[in-house]
């Protein structure tokens, strides 16, 4: 069998016609093109990608044109995709260095009717003069009134960059917040803010591992029933010793960390709307975030972390995948975790997972660096919050695929204003990387070293979020016994990268012939489980 590649763009089937014509390189003026007509530049191919006929349309242009590039893959076959320039809609940025703060704004470019509002609070005495310089050096970009308006038709002339020197005077958080846009460009990064005076961020542990405590994430049925579809690691309605059996197990065993996946659409029933489930008066009915907080307040208690792990895979069930330019708003995510930043601001053990695994369409490097960034800006903007936030990746926010697929180039230059996050792969060891067999590839913890060298050089802190191994003493899965330790030591001694992990597989729901299943039989009499001893060493 001959695997040619696994080819991923954001560009559709009709972008590439059937038989592209090269027109050779681009000095020809008055040249007609058309769908699926290629040129050369500078060593670069450019596709043309109009469904109308352009006339010596500037290479520049991403309403006609975009990157065209072949790839060579195996056996002189060759795969040919599309690297999309990123759209360029409404987004702000914000960031501080010393005493010197930046600040961009990147307006449409080739959609003049569009605008947007943007407001400032908080500014430092020198922004609102440093603004109106930078608009009047340039002719593309207007503001009026609070409305921004541009008419550049290139992505060059649609940013603008200025910087304002801080003093001593300059205190509390400048934030910037764009809303009301008109026209085909909805906002990408609607917030921003900047840190005037430095925030005095949460003491965290040095080193963090533990283990990722399933049961609220269960069920595909949606919200279902509680007790039957899902159910938390804690028993509220019991008032009696079982009530934190499982806690209370992996507590005893060393576990500081546990990351708790929840769903999206059992916390929050209607997008924008209130958080589903407060407690009144018995634990009945839909009463999620109350059983959340039960368990919060209950870990974190004892002194743990818990990493609240909004379980969705880039999606919400019944509306689709979460995007700027999809049902599912990037606004709708940056609003349920500016309301779950909000009530957990005074916890902060509690550290933010912004989404699980990102995957399928409409989840590429640059669409997922964007909704990310988009969240990241709101926490810190719209609320006091300064807890540790966990950034994921596209494709199942692979660590074995972080470099290749892209999204470590995406990453390059994301940041929080606040300064308190950390990138959040996951690595599974078997053949494919899935996670979905309990055996083991030989040497595959190594899986875990392109995105350390990557986080190292751009000074990122990265932790695993996601990490099985079977039992090493079952047929087939023998490597585990060797692959899943050296991981967990290569961590170990990469601490100034990684600050901690987190193994799959506990939570009382799972069978017992699941292949990952950490949890004992008993909680009273306990067994511990192959899988767990493997880990055990390292806690």
């Amino acid at each position: 069998i001959d695997i040619i590649a696994t080819v991923t763009t954001e560009g559709s089937a009709s972008d590439i016609a059937t038989t592209p014509v090269d027109r050779g390189t681009f000095a020809a003026s008055g040249v007609t093109y058309t769908l699926g007509d290629y040129v050369a530049s500078s060593g670069v191919l450019y596709l043309f990608i109009s469904t109308t006929n352009g006339l010596g349309v500037n290479l520049t242009n991403t309403a006609r044109w975009r990157i065209y590039q072949p790839i060579l893959v195996y056996a002189g076959a060759v795969s040919k995709f599309i690297a999309d320039v990123p759209k360029r809609y409404w987004e702000m940025r914000a960031t501080r260095s010393g005493m010197i703060a930046t600040y961009t704004i990147q307006c449409p470019n080739g959609a003049p009717t569009d605008t947007a509002t943007l407001t400032s609070t908080g500014a430092p005495a020198g922004f609102a003069s440093a603004f109106a310089a930078a608009l009047a050096a340039q002719s593309t970009i207007s503001y009026a009134s609070g409305v921004l308006s541009s008419s550049a038709t290139t992505v060059a002339a649609s940013s603008l960059t200025f910087t304002v020197t801080l003093t001593g005077a300059d205190t509390g958080k400048h934030v910037l917040s764009l809303g009301s846009p008109t026209g085909a460009s909805p906002i990408v990064i609607a917030d921003a803010c900047v840190f005037l005076t430095t925030p005095t961020l949460p003491s965290d542990p040095a080193f963090s591992v533990g283990v990722n405590l399933s049961g609220g994430e269960f069920g595909s049925n949606l919200p279902g029933t509680y007790g039957t579809d899902y159910a938390y690691p804690s028993e509220p309605d019991q008032a009696d010793p079982r009530r934190h059996q499982e806690m209370d197990y992996y507590w005893g065993k060393g576990v500081r960390i546990i990351r708790l996946p929840i769903r999206w659409e059992r916390i929050q029933a209607t997008l924008f709307g209130s958080l589903t489930g407060e407690f009144v008066s018995s634990w009945t009915g839909r009463l999620d975030i109350a059983r959340i907080d039960e368990i919060i307040t209950y870990w974190t208690g004892l002194g743990g972390v818990v990493l609240l792990d909004l379980h969705n895979y880039m999606n919400y069930k019944g509306v689709g995948k979460v995007g700027y330019d999809q049902p599912t708003s990037t606004a709708a995510l940056a609003d349920v975790w500016v309301k779950l930043a909000n009530r957990y601001a005074s916890n902060t053990k509690v550290w933010f997972g912004i989404m699980n695994e990102p995957s399928g369409k409409f989840t590429g490097s640059v669409r997922t660096r964007d909704v990310m960034h988009s969240v990241v800006n709101a926490i810190r903007a719209r609320t006091s919050a300064l807890n540790k936030i966990l950034v994921a990746g596209t494709s199942y926010s692979s660590a074995q695929n972080w470099v290749s697929n892209g999204q470590a180039a995406a990453y390059d230059t994301f940041y929080d204003p606040a300064n308190n996050f950390a990138f959040e792969p996951h690595c599974y060891f078997d053949l494919d990387a899935s996670g979905t067999v309990g055996s083991c590839t030989a040497g595959a913890n190594t899986r875990l070293n392109a995105i350390t060298t990557w986080a190292r050089g751009a000074g990122f802190k990265l932790f695993l979020g996601e990490t099985a191994g079977g039992n090493p003493a079952i047929t087939g899965q023998e490597t585990c016994g060797t692959v899943l330790p050296a991981a967990y030591t290569f961590m170990d001694t990469n601490r100034d990268v990684w600050i901690g992990w987190a193994t799959w597989g506990a939570g009382r729901r799972w069978t017992l012939t699941y292949p990952f299943r950490l949890d004992p039989v008993s909680y009273t009499d306990p067994v511990d489980q192959a899988t767990f001893l493997m880990l055990e060493p390292f806690l």
